[in-house]
């Protein structure tokens, strides 16, 4: 279904594309991270090494850090 322009679909704004792009944007390097980490695990493994991901989202409110 097309909006009143016909042009783009009614699902679809350029706002909603952008998103979608920058979600694959930096979905890309990690999955490429997990690849490299899989095709190499015998080596991280022999070698005794491991990883620690920390996903630290955003931060604080401005609230809890106002001295």
């Amino acid at each position: 279904m097309l909006n009143s322009s016909g042009l783009v679909p009614s699902g679809m704004s350029r706002r909603h594309f952008i998103q979608h792009l920058a979600t694959t944007t930096m979905a890309i390097p990690g999955l490429q991270f997990l690849n490299h980490l899989q095709a190499n695990a015998a080596e991280v493994r022999k070698n005794q090494k491991s990883c620690i991901l920390l996903w630290m989202s955003g931060g604080p409110p401005t609230i809890d850090i106002w001295t």
